[in-house]
């Protein structure tokens, strides 16, 4: 073979350039070395580390525990999602939708003299090929791993370290290993070892890689690169000094052709050919550069991406996203380098110049086709260090605006034509600024507080207008729009004017209603009218047509966002950089898409008024970070497809994770189970925090998720159908590939049919039994409480006859009482009639004082006699008329006749007597009885009064009785007498009542009449 080394050109660092996303242990790797990597036919990248197996879905890295061998150093897999994981311990094989590993070593296969395995190889007929640090072997379908066999070789490759296993063409692999490079063919059954050249020893192969221009790559540890193609004899060389290092570890191919190559130590080179390597390295100062410089493998995704794994600094990811914007800055080394990163302003002449300004530098006007700069600035007599604006002037001339100046230059040449110094020639302070040009090729700008200035190109003649000499509102100018018809719009502090030169008018819009109006930082016109107005915390719309503003709700209405610059796309799509990034305004879709560093761009901060749409249609905003430049139509919206990537049952028992696949749809639980956590994801790597995930039960409302993990409550049994949805890669709602996940949840034991057909059972079994018990106990309460009702009906007759008896005996008892008493009465009376008739006569005719006394004691007492035996008998007519029903008797006539009888009573003991009483008061009692209750009362409360007392008798009605109050001053009664003084016989003993005649009869022959009367 003829091997010719190459010295490879050294390209100049790219105008897109290489960013990279970090992941590591912190972010859920299970070890920082990567050893090994793989894209399955679902999507999943799989990750070999020192430390195990892991599963990246985007989101998170799913450790993968149950395999056997922690040190993963190949993985492969076939288009039915099936793989083969080798390991330091063994080769394991892990059938798709299962969770579950078999294993294969040395302990089960009796011809595998290794169980270290180091690479793989999937063949397209199912053979796998493997390569372990002890010799070649092959597994087919269903059989046990045997060594390679080709007869009448003279390579011996059973002890051979096999360090990597390549695919040539049909037929054709070649293995790398310590001892070089050798080929097996199938088709002939022949093995060989590989001459890349008779002069150098090629040894320690790293890597082969067949690339889509059917090169061959070799890579090795310490002789460098090889590049040839099968069949062909001639081989390239790459090697040291010319590459940064000999050890190249790892090869791939990107999406647009470029090889990529991982060093040992000192990061990666990138092979495009006709423009040589580019080196990419770890830089401290960039957290978006590679996160280490020793390389072990590199994979390019199924959507582009390329994966970096490295050695203990874990895994980097460059986007093809980024790869669609193009970067101007300052970057020495860079072919197209500009002298500073601030850029204040931008805009491109007719041979596609693009005339940058940066902060302090001048302008450098860039070439893209041409791969040329050049540079006007101070060093070249400019007047003026801020290059604030440029006006592409009229016949190959342009303008430059800079705070202290308006300079005119040959567009070509870069040769100053005349320079116009603001405050010596225009006789004006301050800069001047927002330059336009107009239909009739005037320019229009503003100046600092002196309002609106027209420069005639041809005439180079200077009109200004201010609120002195025009209807100008404001003197204070923020930004200037021509339209095609001529007119101007203007916006400055009082809101928007529309500038009819033709006509010098002016018609003024407020922004605000309370008169507070925004800086405006840029404004724009689209095809329908629509004025688009940028200011520091809001976007507004304004009607050209009604004259009237929009209502427009966007997150970009933020005291945070401060929009920038906008732009209009050839598809009418408006653009607006901001200090948050470029946000993408969808038509007729609330989805508003925010580009960021990550994504691509020079830095998140854009300044105001910077931005062109260049002439190939692609936009290009300035910032503190330089230019980024990008064709909107490669940032379109892709649509997504959703995949679980977990799910985890929770339940009373423990958390549980489910071996499901990506193609489930129906998910039968345990009746134990009280949650499940679903995460989803999209695979698609490149704007994971871009996509929204919502989920529903079917045809009911929308849930949204929090980040990528639906959670479910299982808590009630039955069968659910949930409609899962997902937005597409820019973030907009997708109508279709939506996803439906039926989800069986068994009730819980107690709560299934047939434990409920038992508790319906068990329920009647007892309501019966309970009737049968109640039955029984009310049957014999019933037989008890008829014996005891007979017991007690005949008790009952027994007491009745017994009372009826007691009772006949009570009433005999009370008639010869009453007999007794009036037989008594009456033989009483007898005597005492008989005693008092010829005592009364002998007062009258005695004439001896003593005799007199003797007479009158003897009177007095046979009178007082004869009074006891009339209230005796008074007594017991009153008890043997208790029940006998009473007549009415008017009580005020009564009263009164019996008060003027008792008055001279009264008088002769000198105590007044009163009565009040209303008229017609009646009772229920006789007369009899009414008079005997009256005077039984007066009587003892004038027996109990002394000389010059007094006695008030008071009757009067409430609304159910009548009452008779009788008050004197007499002696008075003790309080604890008074419960006693209505009781027979009874008599208070006293010094006071000594003297004072008197049974203790009256009183209880009132209360008897009171009782009676139900009183």
């Amino acid at each position: 073979m003829l091997i010719i080394t190459c010295v490879p050109k050294s390209q100049a660092e790219p105008l897109t350039p290489y960013k990279f996303k970090r992941y590591s242990v912190e972010d859920g790797l299970s070890q920082g070395t990567i050893l090994s990597m793989y894209q399955d036919s679902t999507g999943y990248i799989w990750l070999g580390t020192e430390n195990g197996l892991n599963r990246f879905d985007g989101y998170e890295f799913l450790r993968i525990n149950n395999i056997l061998g922690h040190d993963v150093r190949a993985i492969t897999g076939d288009s039915d999602g099936n793989l083969w994981i080798g390991t330091t311990e063994a080769l394991n094989f892990l059938k798709e939708d299962s969770n579950e590993f078999e294993s294969f070593s040395s302990s089960n296969q009796p011809l595998l003299l290794s169980s270290n395995i180091q690479s793989l190889l999937l063949a397209s007929d199912n053979t796998l090929w493997v390569g372990t640090n002890k010799g070649l072997y092959i597994k087919k379908a269903d059989n046990n791993i045997t060594p390679i066999n080709i007869e009448n070789s003279s390579v011996d490759l059973s002890k051979s370290f096999i360090v990597s296993i390549t695919k040539i063409k049909n037929g054709v692999i070649w293995i790398g290993t310590g001892e070089g490079l050798f080929e097996i063919n199938t088709n002939n059954n022949t093995q060989k070892k590989i001459i890349l050249s008779d002069k150098i020893n090629i040894k320690n192969i790293r890597a082969v890689f067949i690339n889509s221009q059917k090169d061959i790559w070799i890579a090795t540890f310490g002789s460098g690169l090889f590049r040839t193609q099968y069949g062909v004899q001639e081989v390239f060389h790459y090697k040291a000094p010319d590459l940064v290092e000999d050890k190249i570890y790892a090869i791939a191919e990107d999406s647009e052709g470029r090889m990529w190559f991982g060093m040992d130590t000192q990061g990666i080179e990138i092979f495009e050919y006709g423009k040589g390597f580019h080196l990419l390295t770890h830089e401290s100062s960039d957290p978006q550069s590679l996160s280490g410089n020793a390389i072990e493998k590199i994979l390019l995704g199924n959507n582009g991406d390329i994966w970096v794994g490295t050695t203990r600094t874990g895994l980097n990811q460059h986007k093809l996203l980024s790869r669609q914007f193009t970067h101007l800055k300052h970057r020495k080394k860079s072919a197209l380098n500009l002298p500073s990163n601030d850029v204040i302003s931008i805009a491109q002449d007719k041979k596609s110049n693009i005339w940058i300004g940066t902060f302090g530098e001048g302008w450098s006007v860039i070439n893209l086709r041409a791969n040329t700069i050049n540079h006007i600035s101070p060093k070249d007599s400019l007047d003026g260090n801020h290059p604030i604006a440029v006006i592409i002037g009229t016949e190959g001339y342009n303008w430059l605006f800079t705070e202290s100046s308006i300079t005119k230059v040959d567009s070509t040449s870069l040769k100053i034509i005349k320079s116009f110094n603001v405050a010596k020639d225009l006789m004006q302070t301050g800069q001047p600024k927002k330059p336009v040009l107009d239909f009739k090729g005037n320019i229009w700008y503003s100046h600092e507080n002196f309002g609106l200035t027209k420069l005639d190109q041809q005439k180079e003649i200077f009109t200004h207008y201010n609120t002195k000499n025009s209807d100008l509102p404001s003197n204070i100018i923020d930004a200037l729009l021509t339209v095609p018809n001529g007119d101007i719009w203007i916006a400055h502090r009082d809101g928007l004017s529309l500038f009819s030169p033709i006509q010098n008018t002016f018609e003024t819009y407020s922004i605000n209603e309370t008169g507070k109006n925004h800086y405006v930082n840029d404004f724009l016109l689209d095809k329908y009218g629509i004025l688009w107005i940028a200011t520091p915390n809001s976007l507004i719309q304004f009607d050209t047509i009604s004259k009237q503003f929009i209502s427009h709700n966007t997150h970009l209405n933020s005291p945070n966002i401060s929009i920038s610059k906008l732009l209009i796309d050839s598809e009418e799509t408006v653009w607006a950089s901001s200090n948050k990034g470029v946000f993408q305004l969808l038509k007729k879709k609330s989805t508003l898409v925010n580009f960021t560093k990550e994504d691509g761009l020079q830095a998140g901060e854009f300044n105001a008024g910077v931005g062109i749409i260049l002439s190939n249609g692609t936009l290009a905003f300035g910032g503190v970070e330089g230019v980024s430049i990008f064709n909107p139509q490669n940032l379109k919206s892709y649509k997504n497809s959703i995949h679980f990537s977990s799910i985890v049952k929770q339940a009373t028992s423990g958390n549980k994770l489910l071996e499901v696949s990506s193609h489930i749809d129906t998910i039968t639980l345990e009746d134990d189970t009280v949650n499940l956590v679903i995460s989803l994801t999209t695979l698609g790597y490149s704007t994971p925090n871009r996509i929204k995930y919502r989920y529903r039960e079917l045809n009911g409302s929308w849930i949204y998720a929090q980040s990528n993990t639906l959670n479910i409550s299982t808590s009630i049994s039955g069968e659910f159908t949930y409609e899962i949805a997902v937005t597409d890669s820019l973030g907009n709602w997708q109508s279709d590939n939506q996803r439906k996940l039926n989800i069986i949840v068994p009730a819980l034991w107690y709560k299934t049919s047939i434990m409920i057909f038992i508790y319906l059972c068990s329920f009647i079994a007892l309501v019966f039994l309970f009737f049968k018990l109640r039955e029984k106990k009310l049957k014999f309460e019933s037989n008890r409480l008829e014996i005891l009702v007979q017991e007690r009906t005949l008790s009952l007759a027994q007491s009745n006859e017994k009372i009826t008896i007691q009772a006949e005996e009570l009433k005999l008892a009370a008639t010869q009482k009453k007999k007794l008493y009036e037989t008594i009465s009456h033989e009483l009376r007898t005597p005492i009639t008989l005693i008092l008739g010829p005592i009364q006569q002998l007062r009258k005719n005695v004439t001896g004082k003593n005799l007199v006394a003797t007479a009158t004691l003897i009177e007095r007492n046979a009178t007082r006699l004869n009074h006891l035996v009339n209230q005796l008998l008074d007594l017991s007519r009153t008890e043997s008329i208790l029940n006998k029903k009473t007549d009415k008797t008017n009580i005020s006539d009564l009263a009164k006749n019996l008060v003027s009888s008792f008055n001279p009573y009264a008088s002769d003991a000198n105590i007044k007597l009163t009565l009040t009483t209303y008229d017609n008061l009646w009772v229920d009692i006789n007369l009899d009885d009414t008079e005997k209750l009256l005077s039984n009362i007066i009587t003892n409360a004038i027996k109990y009064s002394n000389l010059n007392d007094s006695v008030l008798v008071s009757i009067k009605k409430d609304e159910e009785f009548i009452i008779i109050n009788v008050e004197d001053t007499g002696i008075g009664i003790n309080p604890d007498h008074v419960e006693s003084i209505f009781t027979r016989f009874y008599r208070i003993d006293s010094e006071q009542t000594k003297a004072i005649e008197g049974s203790g009869i009256g009183l209880s022959i009132v209360k008897s009449i009171v009782n009676k009367a139900n009183g």
